[in-house]
């Protein structure tokens, strides 16, 4: 006699402990959807597209600046608030995005937004791998998936 069992698309306690992740994951997808509206956007409200350029530069130039202080501050006061401390600045910037048209405001505002974007790069990636090791609910397997998630190029 053959017992079949029931295939399970996350390991039991899977779902309990990693939703955080997974959620954040889906949220900070949607980020890099909504690059190529945003550029829409601009045109739209009558930048051209160099100034778009310049839009932009301004977050990767912040965030070239301050992704090593801010993952000091990642390691002073921990990684999950530096996570949850970088996706309210970044959700308060994308929000304050549409309140106005000045492009030098626009412009601090994406610098703002690289800024953000800084407490999260590292500390989220670092809290999903050192997280599920501490937990003995989990399998192995779920544990090395997941430091191979991180570890791989992108």
């Amino acid at each position: 006699m053959v017992i079949k069992r029931k295939k399970r698309f996350f390991a039991k306690d899977e779902l309990k402990l990693l939703w955080p992740f997974y959620f954040s994951k889906f949220v900070f997808t949607i980020f890099y959807v909504m690059i190529p509206f945003e550029v829409l956007y601009f045109l739209g409200i009558g930048f051209n597209l160099f100034q778009v350029g310049l839009i932009t530069s301004a977050a990767l130039l912040s965030t070239f600046i301050f992704e090593i202080p801010t993952g000091a501050v990642a390691d002073l006061y921990g990684r999950k608030v530096s996570s949850i401390v970088g996706y309210f600045l970044a959700a308060l910037v994308m929000i304050s995005i549409f309140f106005t048209k000045n492009l030098y405001l626009i412009i601090g505002i994406y610098f703002f937004l690289g800024f953000a974007r800084t407490f999260i790069s590292g500390a989220q990636e670092a809290w999903n791998s050192i997280e599920p090791s501490c937990s003995t609910k989990l399998s192995k397997k779920t544990v090395l998936f997941n430091r191979y998630a991180i570890s791989k190029k992108r």
